[in-house]
């Protein structure tokens, strides 16, 4: 008896498994990517990340003799982690409006959707610590 509930187990056990779709080779790869504070701390700027953007997409790898980008090795996201910020500007010394509107450094990222735009165009997500 106990044997044969066992081998009931297992066959649901295996059924179940089998039921569910395989993984495909998008799901098996790790979430890549560039982060800015890896390479930049706090000292980033809007005209930094365009350049990252660009290096992301330009073709400058050879995969079996045919010019690829990193974009297309599967690192499809930038992320601007920190430095962003306008740092005392806001209420009580914070980089937040009174309304709770975070403050961005113009004076580092004149434009931070035109920055994003960019790296939309070029068919890189894009995106933010606080967002």
């Amino acid at each position: 008896m106990a044997l044969s509930l066992l081998a009931a187990a297992a066959a649901v056990h295996i059924a179940a498994a089998a039921a569910v779709s395989p993984p495909t080779a998008r799901s098996r790869r790790p979430p890549m990517g560039w982060r800015s504070w890896n390479l930049f701390e706090l000292d980033v700027s809007q005209q930094l990340i365009e350049g990252q953007i660009e290096g992301l997409i330009r073709r400058r790898h050879s995969i079996d003799g045919k010019p690829t980008s990193l974009l297309e090795l599967g690192y499809v996201s930038i992320g601007l982690d920190d430095g962003w910020q306008d740092c005392g500007a806001g209420t009580n010394r914070t980089y937040h409006s009174a309304d709770g509107t975070p403050l961005v450094n113009r004076s580092r990222f004149p434009d931070l959707g035109a920055m994003v735009a960019v790296g939309h165009a070029s068919g890189v997500q894009m995106g933010c610590k606080w967002l």
